[in-house]
């Protein structure tokens, strides 16, 4: 009852979060063809966003079967996720007032709105959903049967993929190594609590925390901070 009650709620979820997401990026599509370029280069953002949306789903449901996922996010899992996530957006704040980061770090609204909904998606299913896919089929065919939820291990193994992307990509103008270092660990405590709170509270909670965070850096303080540091 435990996995099926976490599994379902879970993929209910990630289904809405996942249509959102389509729908923010077909009509961002229509408004701002551009605002996709950077990341997706010529490929078509509806295809990568849906067949995102596809292999998501597909990661829910086997993560789910290997009973990897709790109940659901509760009320204090959700709100302990929007209260990490506001700290982690304070602190990277903190942080660009000290380096200032490029003006181009952040996307200008109102594409931003639907820019960084769709992206968490993608985010989510590239460097969380997929990787945990990947080691719970592993395991399964190596062992038959998983371990009852994700291990230590593997969560501190799929953490470090985002911030290695992370430093790896850069930004379009030096910063100091020591900014640049702080990114890094700063990305991967982010990752890492992420999939802490999928294995105890489920997709929800993983998702509340990027999509909180989003609001913090890219949203309201990525806004703010052309007019206050440019």
């Amino acid at each position: 009852m435990h996995a099926f009650g976490g599994g379902m709620r879970s993929r209910q979820a990630f289904s809405a979060f996942a249509a959102a997401a389509i729908i923010f990026a077909a009509l961002l599509r229509t408004t701002d063809p551009s605002a996709f370029l950077r990341y997706f280069g010529d490929l078509e953002p509806l295809v990568i966003i849906t067949l995102a949306a596809a292999l998501g789903w597909l990661a829910i449901h086997q993560l789910a079967s290997c009973q990897w996922l709790s109940r659901g996010a509760s009320r204090r899992g959700l709100g302990l996720a929007a209260a990490v996530a506001t700290g982690f957006g304070l602190a990277i704040v903190g942080v660009d007032l000290i380096v200032v980061f490029p003006p181009d770090t952040n996307v200008d609204l109102p594409s931003a709105l639907f820019f960084y909904s769709t992206m968490a998606l993608v985010a989510e299913v590239v460097f969380h959903l997929l990787p945990l896919l990947g080691v719970s089929v592993a395991i399964t065919l190596s062992k038959r049967r998983p371990p009852k939820e994700i291990p230590d291990s593997v969560i501190i193994a799929v953490a470090l993929l985002e911030p290695i992307f992370q430093v790896a990509v850069g930004f379009s103008e030096p910063t100091p190594l020591w900014a640049n270092v702080y990114v890094g660990a700063h990305v991967f405590a982010l990752n890492l609590v992420q999939l802490i709170l999928l294995r105890r509270h489920g997709f929800a909670a993983m998702a509340a925390v990027r999509l909180v965070y989003y609001l913090h850096w890219h949203l309201v303080w990525g806004q703010l901070r052309l007019e206050l540091l440019f």
